[in-house]
């Protein structure tokens, strides 16, 4: 007697179940993941720079004599190098070695869950510019160039604005100038009133001027100094950083800075992960 061999029967699922992650969920769990992922990954950015400035140790101006090219910081105070002209702030017009700035506008958006409004400062635009200046402490003086450094400084001065408002001379050039930032001064007359439709906006800068205290964490270099300085420049390192005050207090800054952007994230990364793992569920189970 022959038997027949078995039959193999492959079951099919429907179009849904076989690419179940296809739908609008899964893209915009995805983009949950993909947004936190970001935002934790710029405060760990922080972390990592304040773990450095902790571990790394502070030393003496005139220990660059003895030797370079290893990482280090120094602190102590910005003196001008007699050669570079400063920059001046441009909300300010203050003269400073390290100027940065935001322009920061208020958005309002509308929360369908709480049926509520919700008004937040978004950054339209920002940079940082730095020339070179002289690092003093009670030991010596050293050239610093800082032209590739990140910057950790603290807020010097914020100017608010309110939308349909003129703002001041400074900052109307600034905005005429800049191609990034558009002018929010306009409005409509009723008769002998004005309406702004103009949003609000602050106007944020930061300085390192002359006279204040200021620390770099940075690998110095052999070079020619000038007379009173030592034969070594600052103007790299892996990481590179300049910031006002004491290292110890920049440590507690960025820490501190770096915990809004590594909570938020990772809650927005964890509801994308939650979102994914309960479409995944349905068809791991039997």
């Amino acid at each position: 007697m022959q038997f027949a061999p078995p039959t193999l029967v492959i079951p099919t699922l429907p179009p849904t179940q076989l690419v179940p992650f296809l739908g609008v969920g899964t893209f915009v769990a995805l983009a949950f993941v993909l947004i936190g992922g970001y935002i934790a990954t710029r405060g760990l950015g922080s972390v990592r720079v304040a773990l450095r400035l902790l571990r790394t140790p502070t030393v003496p101006v005139r220990e660059l004599m003895e030797g370079t090219d290893r990482q280090m910081t120094l602190s102590g105070t910005a003196r001008p190098t007699g050669e570079d002209e400063p920059l001046a702030g441009p909300f300010s017009g203050r003269p400073a070695f390290v100027v940065g700035y935001e322009v920061k506008e208020e958005r309002s958006s509308y929360n369908a869950s709480t049926k509520t409004s919700q008004r937040t400062w978004e950054t339209v635009d920002s940079g940082w510019a730095g020339v070179p200046f002289v690092l003093e402490d009670e030991t010596g003086r050293v050239r610093v160039d800082p032209a590739t450094a990140t910057f950790e400084v603290s807020l010097d001065e914020s100017t608010r604005v309110a939308g349909g408002r003129s703002p001041p001379d400074r900052i109307r050039t600034f905005i005429e100038v800049n191609e990034r930032v558009d002018d929010e001064s306009h409005g409509f007359d009723v008769g002998p009133l004005r309406f702004p439709t103009g949003r609000d906006r602050k106007y944020v800068e930061y300085r390192i001027e002359a006279g204040d205290a200021v620390s770099v964490l940075g690998t110095p270099r052999r070079a020619r100094g000038d007379v009173g300085e030592v034969n070594a420049v600052v103007d790299g390192g892996d990481p590179f950083v300049v910031v006002d005050g004491s290292p110890r207090s920049a440590t507690w800054r960025l820490a501190l800075g770096s915990l809004v952007p590594l909570l938020v994230g990772g809650v927005f990364a964890a509801i994308g992960l939650v979102w994914l793992v309960g479409g995944f569920l349905p068809f791991l189970l039997p």
